[in-house]
This record gives structure tokens, sequence and C-alpha cells, in this order.
């Protein structure tokens, strides 16, 4: 909690395992990696920074269709995703290169350059 909370002071302490950032759109689930692995909640991207949809993660479902700085609440790299939105999330590095994760996607393990991308994006219509 600590450690998190010097990255990014400006979170709201939910319980003793979440912050909620901006309004709630952007949720920090703090679970150490040996936890069991996490199934993202329907209508939000989860992304991990350990393997396995394991450990500590943020949950994401706002804003649409602009580019969204997740160092700002993780500290990269990210190293698994899980997409539970209707429609496609991308990991994108702000200058036009990008990975797209469809509705449903799974990544158990996400490899470089994309895990260092700084930015998630979240389309509001359309799919990989």
């Amino acid at each position: 909690m600590r450690r998190q909370l010097r990255y990014n002071p400006h979170g709201r302490v939910m319980s003793s395992t979440t912050i909620s950032y901006d309004h709630g759109h952007v949720i920090i689930v703090l679970a150490p990696p040996a936890s069991p692995r996490f199934i993202c909640p329907s209508g939000y991207v989860c992304v991990f920074e350990s393997f396995n949809l394991r450990g500590i993660h943020a949950q994401i479902n706002q804003p649409l269709d602009q580019n969204i700085h997740l160092s700002q609440y993780l500290s990269p790299p990210w190293l698994s995703l899980h997409n539970k939105r209707a429609h496609a999330t991308k990991i994108d590095n702000g200058n036009g290169s990008s990975v797209c994760y469809p509705s449903g996607a799974i990544a158990n393990s996400i490899s470089s350059p994309w895990n260092n991308y700084p930015f998630i994006f979240l389309s509001s219509n359309t799919n990989c």
C-alpha cells in the first residue's frame, strides 16, 4: 500500500488491497505475485505487473478513445493482460506503434517492447 501511494499519492484508499484513481476509472489491486490467478471484472481491462494474471494490477474502464498514461498508476513492465471489455484495448507507445487485444483476450505473457509501452488505449466501438 505504501509503495503504491509513494508511486502515485493521488489515489483514494478503498480497502486494505485497493486504491482508486481518477474517480474510480482506474483501480489498483495490491495482490502479491503468488496470489491465485485473477479474473478481471466485466467491463474492464486488467493489466498486471506479473505473468499469468497474477499480482498487483490495474483495472481500467475509462476514458475511452484516448491514450491513458498507464505508468502513472503501475510501474512497468506490464507482464500480462485480460480484456473483459466489449471492444479492443491497445498497448501503445504514443508514436503509432501498438499491440491490440480484442474483447475477451487474455495475454499471459506480454513480450518486449510492448510490455514497456507507456499508454493504454480503450476503444469505444472497434475490435482488432
